[in-house]
C-alpha cells in the first residue's frame, strides 16, 4: 500500500514539476488572481492557490486596499488546509515587516508616522502598522483636555519603548 502512495505522489510530482516548495512560517510573493465575497485568491505557485480572509486587505476606513494582479506578501501558515490549499496570512506578513520598521526606529531614535485611532485608558491608540499606545503624559509639553481633538489625526511619534505581543506592541511612543 505504501509503495502506491509512494508511485501516486511521483505521478503527480512529473505532472506538475514547477511546483515550488514552501516551509512553514517563510514569507512569499503571491498574485491576487480573485477577489471574493469573503477571500481574496493568492497564486504562490504552489500546486493549488490560497485563500487568505478578506478582512486582511481592508484599510482601518474598511475600504479594499489590492485587487486582481496585485503582487503582495503573505505567509505560509500551513501547506495545506482541509481542502488541499495552502493557508496563507498577509496580516502575518505584514506584522513581520512593520515590526522590523519599529525596531529599526527605536534603535536610532527615530519617528515613524501614525494616525490616532481612538481615545483609551490614560491616553490614545494608535496605528503605525501596529496598534500602539501614547501615554496621555507623552502627547504634548502641557497636559491635552480633550484627548477626541486628536482622533484622525496623523501625526509622527518617537517609539520609547517596544513591548512585542501577538498583534500589537504597548507602551512605545
Amino acid at each position: 500500500m505504501s509503495n502506491e502512495i509512494t508511485d501516486y505522489k511521483q505521478l503527480v510530482d512529473s505532472y506538475v514539476p514547477d511546483v515550488k516548495k514552501f516551509t512553514e512560517g517563510e514569507v512569499v510573493k503571491g498574485k491576487v488572481i480573485a477577489v471574493r465575497d469573503s477571500d481574496v485568491v493568492i497564486d504562490i505557485g504552489y500546486k493549488s492557490e490560497g485563500l487568505v480572509p478578506k478582512s486582511q486587505f481592508l484599510d482601518l476606513s474598511g475600504k479594499l486596499y489590492v485587487e486582481v494582479g496585485d503582487e503582495v506578501d503573505v505567509v505560509v501558515e500551513a501547506m495545506e488546509d482541509r481542502d488541499g490549499n495552502p493557508r496563507l496570512s498577509h496580516s502575518r506578513a505584514k506584522q513581520g515587516k512593520v515590526w522590523d520598521v519599529l525596531e529599526k526606529a527605536a534603535s536610532e531614535n527615530a519617528t515613524v508616522r501614525g494616525k490616532v485611532i481612538e481615545v483609551v485608558k490614560s491616553g490614545l491608540s494608535v496605528d503605525v502598522g501596529l496598534r500602539g499606545f501614547l501615554p496621555r503624559s507623552q502627547i504634548d509639553v502641557k497636559r491635552p483636555k480633550a484627548l477626541e481633538e486628536y482622533v484622525g489625526e496623523e501625526m509622527d511619534f518617537k517609539i520609547i519603548s517596544i513591548v512585542r505581543t501577538a498583534s500589537s506592541f504597548a507602551g512605545i511612543i
